[in-house]
């Protein structure tokens, strides 16, 4: 059993014949109380450790499809960059990690793949389609079917669709949505979004920072090993609160 479970047992268990039950329930009732006030850091920090592994499940992903092209090198600097476009947009990166994925891998290249999502961004934020159909149909033009832009309903024309010039359709886009992301960002509802983005960050780097001192206090070398730990902790806890109801119990007067 551990330290921590011994101390709850020896705690009431430790007092002869319980003879003073008033008292006992009465300290019983406080630590109760201070569990139930730790309930909401307990939340807070579920929240963390899980924005934290997704956060990072999303960019485990994306290094290794930059990996697999080639461009494993320009993994921190993709990383940064899309730190930065969410922290100034207010988008999140559950949404900004599968577009850039998408258009590296269209594209086998970060800067092309940089340049469309900025598009795609502001293309999104000055029409009412979505950044995901956005990227879909880019990417669709890029391996040269850009009958999907024009469902976009974005002002491109039959005659420069039937070009198939993507660079020339790229550059109406471009001049068209201009600053659009930008000009979306100051509004008040996306200031809000970037505030949100900001206290998600901090949650992740807080949900980082719990799994990181647990690994260290249990002496963990692994995330495996360190759910083991967690796991007969709360085993051993369970049992000890066990045994402190059913001695509450028979010693009630």
């Amino acid at each position: 059993m551990s330290d921590v479970s011994i101390n709850i047992v020896s705690q009431f268990l430790g007092q002869k014949a319980f003879d003073k039950a008033g008292n006992s329930a009465s300290k019983l009732a406080t630590t109760v109380k201070r569990a139930l006030i730790g309930v909401g850091f307990e939340e807070f920090a579920r929240r963390s450790i899980n924005a934290f592994a997704a956060n990072e499940k999303e960019m485990a992903g994306l290094s290794n499809t930059l990996k697999n092209l080639g461009l494993q090198m320009q993994d921190a600097s993709v990383a940064s960059y899309l730190d930065k476009l969410a922290l100034a947009t207010g988008a999140l990166k559950s949404e900004l990690v599968p577009a850039f994925q998408t258009l590296a891998v269209a594209t086998k290249d970060t800067v092309d793949a940089t340049t469309l999502l900025n598009l795609a961004m502001d293309v999104s934020a000055g029409s009412t389609n979505s950044l995901d159909s956005v990227v879909a149909a880019l990417t669709k033009a890029y391996k040269g079917n850009v009958g999907g832009l024009g469902k976009l309903n974005v002002g491109i024309d039959k005659a420069m669709l039937a070009t198939g010039d993507l660079q020339e359709i790229v550059a109406y886009l471009s001049k068209t949505f201009n600053g659009q992301a930008k000009t979306a960002a100051d509004t008040y509802a996306n200031r809000v979004l970037r505030i949100k983005t900001a206290v998600e960050d901090a949650q992740e780097a807080f949900g980082k920072g719990l799994v990181d001192s647990l690994t260290i206090l249990t002496g963990s070398k692994s995330i495996d090993e360190l759910q083991k730990k967690i796991i007969t902790f709360g085993t051993e806890a369970g049992e000890a609160f066990r045994k402190l109801a059913g001695f509450i119990k028979e010693n009630e007067t």
